[in-house]
């Protein structure tokens, strides 16, 4: 009896674990048209990596799930605890809708008859049932051909039992809500679905649904951060008969931003060393070495002689290295030399994450240049230096495009809110999948004296005391760091305007503000400025779809046309101002007369907003009032002139 009950007990602490979703060298046949262009495969994983690399971090068994093959599985099928599934591509026959479906446990046969069946979802979603064949929708919620709608969602549920809620290379809010809407369901919600649609559920209880997770690697660097166990099994039928009776459950780590970009840059870097070759190693070894810390296997590791070289240059003076030549991979070398002697900054990111530590060195090195870049632009003279100017430019748009992969990403883990939108309609669970309102004001005026700042100030005052979720985000040369409502980011360098000193231009991190605002996940954005911190406020909403209003606070072409006595310049400002205006949503006005300006010059007149002006009546208020305050002066009897205007230094 006691050994019976140990047996059972044992048995249920057991679990099986496996990564479902991960991609080898296999995957050659591309979704994206840059990547098929370049004749790129989407993994340049070996499947005998990808089985290590699994089994060194606990899986239990081992599978590879290429887009409709099965040959890297095949691969390995001889290594114990190998077996064979393929992500396939499928369609919805009535409008061509893609959408990815997980097949587990298959072999050549049934393989090449799912490829033949793949075109018509519901033959396919027939023949995988009828055959037992264990299987699954993969991150539903992402559109393969924006095609993807509500309609599509609502047939996946009638059609399918499991589905991926936790993807490693998916934002953590689409399983999230991918969860709850599952919960949602009921039989009489199915039995709706299933009369508005002419379909007949799935299973004894389709309102009951089965979850896995996967990493969906396609680098070798995250493969089974996300997975699937089912507890009490102890081998692979049990495991996969817990998927079909819907015992599985996702564990493991959700995807963000950075593992999808990490990704996209190993496999440029794998793209490289394979048809490139190491050509520029001579030319920029600490950027190679850099590459190799974060991106390489060890059978891509250095030689101690390469080793030893790095050593004695990354120690020789910096007049001697060949950052001096002033050519863009010169100077990105001595940056990348500069960063591995950095012993504060290597050691500030010892403990972070494998993704953070690849972030931190690229935003490093990526702000560098665009500083240095920015300080040549900033002493070049209008009159001689047109094309150092341009040269200065472009090179700065090549820091952008360098890394683009981060704004690809943060781009792509926004694509399907409005789906999100649409489903949170439809369902029954719309507490749980609407989220409070967190706004960001991003501003490039805050310590300065001005109206715009205190205005700013006391907006946090007032969010503060209402309830209201509000940080200002800006940038200035002071630490990098949040407090009292404001998050400060140390600018990467700061541009004065000749004619107007006073004010000061501060270029923000790019890539490190987007990350905040991506990671503190506010949900609105407002501008009160039209800089650098408004500009990237401006790009934020657009590369990451979110709405997005400003204030118009100051007369900016005036001050132009003041400062200047420039006409030409003048119309600029205005052609600047009706643009950056122009992308918002809404534009708050501060008065009658400038709302109609601003129509006149071409903004929208359906943008405008009144900005409601207020009187503090703690501070203006006659209890303040002292008899004696002008006999301070001496001029308790003289006549007084007050001074009403614009506050500035």
């Amino acid at each position: 009896m006691k050994l019976q009950w140990f047996n059972d007990t044992k048995r249920t602490m057991k679990k099986i674990k496996v990564d479902l979703h991960v991609h080898s060298s296999h995957s050659n046949k591309p979704n994206y048209w840059a990547l098929r262009k370049f004749n790129c495969p989407e993994s340049y994983s070996s499947p005998e990596l990808i089985y290590h690399a699994a089994r060194k971090q606990g899986m239990d068994y081992v599978t590879i799930t290429d887009h409709n093959a099965i040959s890297g599985a095949l691969e390995i099928a001889h290594l114990p605890g190998v077996f064979v599934s393929s992500e396939v591509t499928c369609y919805f026959p009535e409008d061509g809708c893609k959408l990815h479906v997980v097949v587990l446990n298959i072999n050549e046969d049934s393989f090449r008859e799912i490829l033949e069946l793949r075109k018509n979802l519901y033959e396919l979603v027939d023949y995988l049932h009828h055959n037992g064949i264990p299987h699954f929708v993969a991150h539903p919620l992402y559109a393969q051909n924006d095609k993807l709608s509500a309609d599509h969602l609502e047939k996946m549920l009638l059609l399918f039992r499991v589905f991926e809620v936790k993807n490693g290379a998916r934002a953590k809010r689409y399983g999230t809500f991918l969860e709850e809407l599952i919960v949602s369901l009921t039989p009489e919600k199915i039995a709706e679905l299933a009369d508005k649609h002419g379909l007949t559920a799935v299973g004894d209880t389709p309102w009951i649904k089965g979850r896995v997770g996967g990493s969906d690697d396609h680098s070798g660097l995250f493969i089974a951060g996300a997975h699937t166990v089912v507890p009490g099994a102890t081998n692979l039928d049990e495991f996969l008969d817990g998927i079909i009776k819907l015992d599985s459950a996702p564990a493991g780590a959700d995807g963000d931003p950075l593992t999808l970009a990490h990704s996209l840059y190993s496999i440029t870097h794998s793209f490289y060393r394979q048809r490139l070759g190491s050509g520029t190693s001579a030319s920029m070894p600490f950027i190679k070495a850099l590459l190799e810390r974060f991106f390489a296997s060890d059978g891509e590791r250095s030689s101690f002689l390469d080793k030893l070289k790095l050593f004695i240059r990354r120690n020789l003076p910096d007049g001697s290295d060949r950052g001096a030549n002033g050519s863009f991979e010169g100077m990105l070398d001595k940056e990348a030399k500069r960063l591995l002697k950095d012993t504060e900054f290597l050691r500030s990111i010892g403990t972070e994450s494998r993704n953070r530590k690849i972030f931190a060195v690229t935003s490093y090195l990526a702000n560098r240049m665009i500083y240095l870049y920015t300080e040549r632009l900033t002493r070049i003279s209008f009159s001689s230096g047109f094309f150092d100017i341009i040269h200065s430019l472009s090179t700065i748009g090549l820091v952008h495009l360098l890394i683009s992969p981060y704004y690809l990403a943060f781009h792509h883990q926004h694509r399907g809110k409005q789906l999100m939108a649409d489903l949170s309609q439809r369902f029954a669970a719309k507490k749980g999948l609407q989220k409070k309102e967190k706004i960001a004001l991003f501003t490039d005026t805050l310590n300065e004296i001005n109206g715009v700042a205190i205005t700013i100030r006391r907006l946090i005052d007032i969010a503060r005391t209402r309830g209201i979720e509000l940080t200002v985000i800006t940038s200035s040369p002071n630490p990098t760091g949040y407090e009292n409502g404001v998050m400060n980011f140390r600018s990467v360098g700061d541009f004065v305007l000749p004619e107007y000193p006073e004010l000061k231009l501060h270029f923000p991190p790019v890539l490190d503000v987007i990350d905040y605002f991506e990671r503190e996940e506010f949900t609105r954005i407002h501008v009160s400025t039209p800089g650098t911190v408004g500009l990237l406020a401006l790009s934020i909403a657009k590369l990451m779809d979110f709405p997005i209003a400003g204030t118009y606070h100051t007369d900016i072409p005036q001050y132009v046309r003041s400062l200047t006595s420039d006409e030409i310049l003048e119309r600029a400002a205005w052609g600047f101002m009706i643009w950056f205006y122009g992308q918002m949503d809404e534009v708050m006005v501060p008065s009658a007369s400038t709302r109609t300006q601003l129509i006149e010059r071409g903004l929208a007149a359906e943008k405008t907003r009144p900005l409601p002006r207020w009187v503090d009546i703690d501070t203006f208020s006659p209890r303040h009032r002292d008899p004696d305050f002008w006999n301070r002066f001496g001029s308790s009897k003289s006549l007084k002139f007050l001074y009403v205007g614009r506050v500035s230094r």
